[in-house]
């Protein structure tokens, strides 16, 4: 029942967009525009079956799977590339060290998707450095906890968490472990959106590891919500407490999750020219919010 409402509450208010916005019939544009091209090539669709170790494994990155396990028992997965491909490449020299954090409902495949030459990873490996990838507990790569199981009927404890233990907890472990394994006492950080909050949590809860960072690098940083005009979380704001309280009720702990519904109904209602397409889009803009200066429609699509 809760998840019928949000779903019909997302796809009101996205039509209603559809209609009013100014930006409607560009966004339209751009999406025909990034759609309209050659097929797919086969090497693309490759990348998109593979995980982030085969995928850098793929262009011949070196690469390291790290595991890694929280004082509350959350299990995370860490992914390393220690040095270039083409550049910086001497397996022997110490280099210095570079942690990078996802964003919300992301993983570190964030920093690799969009292949060597592009992905932010890559040209990091490539100036020099030490390239940390870190996954917050929860998302496809950090499913695992000593005791709780995420997939577990009616109950949801497994997923009793925010960016509050993201910075708290999940931080701190795997920076310590990053320093650890390089044996070096300072790195640089950088987070994208969430990856930026759990920063700030970290830097505010645990001040002690200020002086672990050597620089903090903020892409599409968030602090405060108090200014905030999304449209959807203006809706649902007032009613975060019961929404979360009933998905506890029901046994719905995860957000968003990724289930086989979700991708048939993706694929099924969102692809180009289906009649739909505008309000997947608006769905999507309705939660991240949207600029079209900044939509990038010519990058590579997985």
């Amino acid at each position: 029942m809760w998840r019928g409402t949000f779903l019909f509450l997302c796809f009101g208010l996205a039509v209603a967009i559809v209609g009013a916005s100014p930006n409607a019939e560009s966004l339209e544009t751009l999406y025909k525009t990034a759609l309209s091209g050659s097929r797919i090539s086969d090497n693309v669709q490759e990348d998109a079956r593979l995980d982030v170790p085969d995928l850098i494994r793929k262009y011949n990155y070196p690469i390291e799977v790290h595991n890694v396990t929280t004082e509350d028992g959350y299990i995370l997965e860490i992914h390393r590339i220690p040095h270039g491909r083409d550049n910086n490449n001497d397996p022997n020299v110490r280099r210095p060290v570079v942690f990078l954090m996802h964003g919300l409902l992301c993983s570190s495949a964030d920093w690799v998707l969009m292949g060597p030459g592009d992905g932010f990873a890559y040209l990091l490996a490539e100036a020099g450095f030490d390239v940390w990838m870190g996954n917050a507990r929860g998302n496809y790569y950090s499913r695992r906890h000593v005791r709780l199981n995420p997939n577990a009927i009616f109950n949801t404890r497994f997923w009793e968490f925010s960016w509050d233990e993201i910075g708290n907890i999940d931080l701190p472990t795997m920076i310590d472990y990053a320093l650890e394994i390089t044996g070096r006492d300072r790195l640089h950080y950088v987070g994208h959106s969430q990856g930026t909050t759990s920063f700030f949590v970290m830097g505010s809860l645990r001040p002690e590891y200020n002086d672990k960072i050597i620089s903090m690098h903020a892409f599409a940083p968030v602090a405060y919500m108090a200014h905030n005009r999304n449209p959807l979380l203006l809706v649902l704001a007032p009613f975060s407490n019961n929404l979360e309280s009933l998905g506890a009720l029901i046994g719905l702990g995860e957000f968003l999750p990724n289930s086989i519904i979700l991708t048939w109904a993706g694929q099924s209602f969102c692809l180009d020219e289906v009649v739909f397409q505008p309000i997947c889009s608006n769905i999507l803009f309705l939660i991240g919010g949207w600029s079209e200066s900044q939509q990038n429609t010519v990058s590579r699509r997985l």
